[in-house]
């Protein structure tokens, strides 16, 4: 059983825990238990074993983690980086993307299987002194997009109901579903307990996540004044019904906030470069969203890998950081 725990149950837990960029397996178990119960309430019960097996968040999440951590025993990666999860982050984000983007078949399971394994090819021939983030995830996931109609693929479509309320509510709702699109969701249960998972690893981190996102969500504003007639109209957000989706399913701050996880988690980071850093990742997010572009988790990445380069570059101190994908 201890082996079991060690080889298996472990890194697994702790690669989930990785999504949010947290080395810490009751952080993983605790977004399985908010992805489990999103699950329960968006499905039918009543639907058969299997139904709800395709239609698990849980399921793809759990199949990607593992298929990633298989190849990588196959491929007898170091154990320290297993033990870390940084062989189970990517597989769990293909399962999550694959479940909320695409209608759910026995194909699709397949591809989660298929697509979980390759992350780990790409993060064992790494070579860049950076992190790769979740740039693994991007390219299986961008392939899976491209060859979806050849696949036979069909994506999701939905509509948000929003109770007119508030601008402050608006943005407190946006900002904490900003949080909980680190795992591609949005409800405000669900991204407490995401943000809760976060704080019992650190608080401070949490602090960062909800800074990151709120900065984030404020940066759209900025750029929604600034942009003229080329820019979303978020200041009018009771009669601008696409501002008002867009933003309250958090697509304006969950980029922020993962770049705000991954900098505040290494050592020596100042904060002004933390908060460049959630700048740039939040007006690429922003740029995306304006030109229809479905860039996911690539502002994160992209603008982690800028700070993280440059600040390197003028910085000759060693600096450390926890065991984290970042």
């Amino acid at each position: 059983m201890n082996t079991l725990f060690e080889h298996v149950i472990r890194p697994t837990l702790r690669g989930v825990g990785q999504v949010a960029l947290i080395n810490n397996a009751a952080t993983g178990l605790l977004l399985l238990v908010a992805l489990f119960f999103h699950d329960l309430t968006t499905h039918n019960l009543l639907e058969s074993p299997w139904t709800r097996v395709q239609h698990s968040l849980t399921f793809a999440t759990l199949i990607g983690a593992l298929s990633s951590l298989l190849v990588a025993r196959i491929l007898s990666v170091e154990s320290e980086a297993i033990n870390q999860g940084l062989y189970g982050y990517n597989g769990a984000l293909v399962g999550i993307a694959c479940m909320t983007f695409f209608s759910p078949n026995s194909l699709l399971l397949v591809l989660i299987v298929l697509g979980g394994g390759a992350t780990s090819l790409i993060m064992r021939f790494w070579r860049w002194r950076v992190s790769p983030f979740t740039f693994p995830f991007l390219s299986i996931i961008a392939m899976i997009f491209f060859a979806a109609d050849w696949l036979g693929l069909t994506l999701k479509g939905g509509s948000l109901l929003i109770e007119e309320t508030s601008h402050l509510s608006y943005f407190s709702h946006a900002m904490f579903n900003g949080i909980g699109q680190v795992l591609f969701q949005q409800g405000l249960v669900f991204s407490l307990v995401v943000l809760f998972a976060i704080a019992i690893h650190s608080m401070n981190t949490s602090i960062w996540a909800v800074l990151g996102a709120g900065f984030g969500l404020t940066t759209a504003f900025i750029l929604s004044l600034v942009g003229g007639e080329a820019s979303l109209d978020l200041m009018t957000l009771s009669h601008n019904e696409q501002a008002v989706h867009i933003m309250y399913q958090g697509l304006f701050g969950f980029n922020g906030a993962l770049v705000a996880l991954a900098l505040s988690q290494i050592s020596g980071m100042s904060k002004p470069a933390i908060f460049a850093g959630i700048g740039l990742a939040s007006t690429l997010a922003y740029v995306g969203i304006l030109l229809k572009l479905t860039l996911l988790t690539f502002p994160f990445v992209f603008s982690a890998w800028i700070v993280i380069t440059i600040v390197n570059t003028f910085n000759t101190e060693p600096r450390t950081q926890e065991k984290s994908a970042g």
